[in-house]
């Protein structure tokens, strides 16, 4: 895929639209985006894809364009680790949505597999927007977090969802690090990353 684009911003970030994952249980690195419910959809000329890639420039995002995949791809860095994002294109039909994919630069030792798992069921049950996902097969752990554009494309849709993403990432990913090689219990990782949270704010 090339060379990734390097990372420009670091998370958490209140002032520009992707702001700090806060610690309440209810969504995956809630961000301060506005509430879009309501919001008047703002449709810049282009396709889907080129509006994505046209947003991503505006917010000065370097990223690497495959229009033939439809997606954007760019780096972005956390607290602890440097992100791998994202921000697929549908606008196929009926059906417009972008997805914001989040992955984690881990691969989970498969000896610890099935706690990570169980860690990140008891993060997706206290959520409301976006979810955590491992692939069984490598190890990869991704947040997900999707778009629907059903009335009409705004940018700022867009940016909840990339940011629910990346805060989502931000909130868990020490928490699931200390279960995935520190041997912590996965029933713990709620109160590990509010443990986390704490610690930051100090």
């Amino acid at each position: 895929m090339g060379r990734a684009a390097k990372p420009v911003r670091k998370a958490p970030i209140a002032e520009d639209g992707l702001a700090a994952p806060d610690d309440r249980d209810g969504d995956v690195g809630d961000t301060n985006a506005s509430d879009v419910a309501g919001l008047a959809p703002t449709a810049p000329p282009g396709d889907l894809f080129e509006r994505v890639g046209r947003f991503l420039r505006e917010k000065g995002f370097p990223h690497e364009g495959l229009p033939g995949r439809e997606f954007h791809a760019l780096r972005y860095d956390i607290a602890h680790a440097s992100l791998r994002v994202i921000l697929e294109s549908s606008d196929e039909g009926e059906r417009s949505c972008v997805l914001a994919l989040a992955m984690l630069p881990v691969r989970v030792p498969e000896r610890r597999r099935a706690a990570v798992a169980e860690a990140l069921c008891r993060i997706n049950y206290v959520t409301g927007n976006g979810v955590f996902e491992m692939d069984f097969r490598d190890g990869e752990i991704r947040v997900r977090t999707f778009a629907d554009l059903g009335a009409g494309y705004a940018d700022a849709i867009v940016d909840r969802a990339l940011g629910t993403a990346i805060g989502g990432a931000d909130k868990y990913f020490a928490a699931l690090m200390a279960v995935a090689y520190g041997n912590a219990d996965p029933a713990q990782v709620l109160e590990l990353a509010q443990k986390g949270s704490e610690r930051g704010l100090q």
